[in-house]
């Protein structure tokens, strides 16, 4: 029996830390893209779990007291709003993203996040 318990315990302290846990190896990668100028994109938030201190998802403010992001954070929804206990004042570096008109058609885009 004391070789089981001594053979798991050799197997657990074995594993590679980050194959345990996924989001503690997370390493932001840009496929095809370019990086953006500072205040380039200001509706763009950076969304970090406080524990974490690490960016995990993006979001686009759009009130002084809203982000929508595509919650790839959370596992249970496909979009997210989250309400901010504290208002942002905008600025030329913060800004509410601009939403299309009713009828507005586009023919080609610029994805970013």
């Amino acid at each position: 029996m004391n070789f089981y318990i001594t053979l798991l315990l050799a197997a657990v302290s074995a594993l590679d830390s980050s194959a345990a846990s996924p989001l503690t190896s997370f390493a932001p990668k840009v496929i095809g893209g370019s990086n953006a100028k500072r205040h380039e994109f200001p509706y763009m938030v950076s969304i970090q779990p406080l524990e974490l201190n690490d960016h995990r998802c993006g979001g686009s403010i759009i009130s002084s007291r809203w982000i929508v992001t595509a919650a790839h954070y959370d596992l249970d929804n496909d979009v997210a709003l989250i309400e901010l206990t504290t208002a942002l004042q905008f600025t030329d570096a913060v800004k509410p993203i601009a939403l299309p008109l009713v009828n507005q058609t586009f023919t080609s885009g610029l994805l970013i996040g």
